[in-house]
């Protein structure tokens, strides 16, 4: 190799071409250089694969954007028309009911759905009926949520 001659070296396969030719390059550079190269393939190997992981998996934030459905059901709307009553005397007061139900529909999973702060880690739980703070995904906002007393609360996504 001549000192006139000027040698681009635009990748690991022009940089493993010079060293071969020059029989004067040293030995320990040779095994740097092939020790360097083996390293920027694994890391690119590694970067290939976190890249087909991220898109077989997306990650929670990208549904935390979409908003929360809830779709309640009043229980007292779905009962049956009562029938006359043959007893005359009248029947003792039903205590109101001071819970309800939340229940978790798909996507929305035990685990992934916070109530107040607090991580729900089955399908279906009774709460106290009024206002809540629901959640879902880590990275999803609070929403406010009317909880209504006897009934049941469906949260979705």
């Amino acid at each position: 190799m001549q000192p006139a001659e000027r040698l681009e070296i635009t990748d690991v396969h022009s940089l493993a071409a010079i060293v071969a030719r020059d029989p004067q390059f040293p030995e320990r550079r040779r095994r740097l250089v092939r020790v360097v190269a083996a390293t920027v393939g694994g890391c690119t190997l590694i970067l290939v694969a976190a890249g087909v992981a991220r898109l077989l998996h997306p990650t929670p934030n990208q549904s935390a954007d979409a908003p929360i459905t809830i779709a309640s059901v009043n229980p007292l709307a779905a009962a049956a028309p009562p029938t006359p009553a043959v007893d005359p005397s009248p029947a003792p007061p039903v205590p109101a009911p001071t819970t309800g139900t939340l229940r978790l529909q798909k996507p929305a999973l035990p685990g992934h759905v916070w109530l107040d702060g607090k991580k729900l880690s089955q399908l279906e739980q009774t709460v106290s009926c009024g206002k809540h703070k629901v959640k879902v995904g880590a990275w999803g906002r609070a929403h406010s949520v009317d909880v209504p007393c006897g009934g049941e609360l469906k949260v979705a996504k």
